[in-house]
C-alpha cells in the first residue's frame, strides 16, 4: 500500500529530516540524519478504547521557528468528534514529538501504539538499570541504540502523572514497540489529554 506524504521539516542545519505519512488510517513518520535514514515508517497511534474505527482526516499542518534554534511542526487531523495533534519539535541533535487530543466528548485511552522502527543495523545497547536480558517483558526508558554509521540515538520520555510508564520490546529484528504492561483506560478530562514527550537524541562519536 502506498503511503501519503503529509509534511517534510528539516533542522536549522538541515541535518534532520523529518516526513509525517499517512497510510489508510495510519499515521507513521520517518527521520534521516545527513540522508542516512535512522527510522523507517514508524507508526503514530493512541490507542483508544472505542474509536479505532474513526476515520483519520487531514485538517491542516504548520511550521513555524522556536527561538531555541529549532523547528515546530504540527499536524492536526479529525478523528471522529474530536481533534487530535501531532506536535514534533525538531533541532539538529533531537527529535521530541507528543500527541493532543482534544474535542466535545470524554474519550478512554489506554495508552499508546507508538513504534521506532531502527531497523536491522541499529545496535541495542544495555538499557540502565537492565540486566541485558530481553524477553517479554520488554526494556525500561531510557534506552541507546549504536547505529552502524557510529551514531548513537537514545530514546526517553518525560514523566507522566496520569498515562501508565511505558516500557519497549523488540519485535522483527530492531522494531522497538511501546507498549503499557497494565492497561488502564485515561479519560481525556475537561475535553484535553496531552501525552508526555517523546525525546530522541542524536549524538555523534
Amino acid at each position: 500500500m502506498e503511503y501519503t506524504l503529509i509534511a517534510i521539516a528539516h533542522s536549522p542545519q538541515q541535518e534532520l529530516q523529518l516526513e509525517v505519512m499517512q497510510q489508510d488510517n495510519e499515521l507513521y513518520f520517518r527521520l534521516l540524519y545527513e540522508g542516512t535514514m535512522l527510522l523507517d515508517y514508524s507508526r503514530l497511534a493512541l490507542d483508544p478504547v472505542d474509536k479505532a474505527s474513526d476515520a483519520l482526516t487531514l485538517l491542516w499542518t504548520d511550521m513555524r521557528a522556536m527561538p531555541t534554534d529549532g523547528l515546530e511542526l504540527m499536524t492536526a487531523f479529525s478523528w471522529g468528534d474530536e481533534r487530535l495533534l501531532l506536535r514534533f519539535l525538531l533541532t539538529d541533535e533531537s527529535l521530541a514529538f507528543r500527541y493532543e487530543l482534544e474535542g466535545k466528548t470524554h474519550t478512554s485511552i489506554l495508552g499508546e501504539r507508538t513504534c521506532f522502527h531502527f531497523g536491522p543495523d541499529a545496535n541495542l545497547l544495555v538499557a540502565p538499570g537492565d540486566d541485558g536480558v530481553i524477553d517479554a517483558r520488554g526494556l525500561t526508558l531510557p534506552v541507546l541504540l549504536e547505529m552502524d554509521n557510529g551514531l548513537y540515538i537514545s530514546v526517553r520520555r518525560t514523566p507522566s502523572l496520569s498515562l501508565p510508564e511505558p516500557s519497549l520490546r523488540l519485535e522483527s529484528g530492531q522494531l522497538l514497540e511501546v507498549f503499557y504492561p497494565e492497561k488502564q483506560a485515561v479519560e481525556t478530562g475537561d475535553y484535553q489529554m496531552i501525552t508526555p514527550w517523546w525525546i530522541l537524541a542524536i549524538t555523534e562519536p
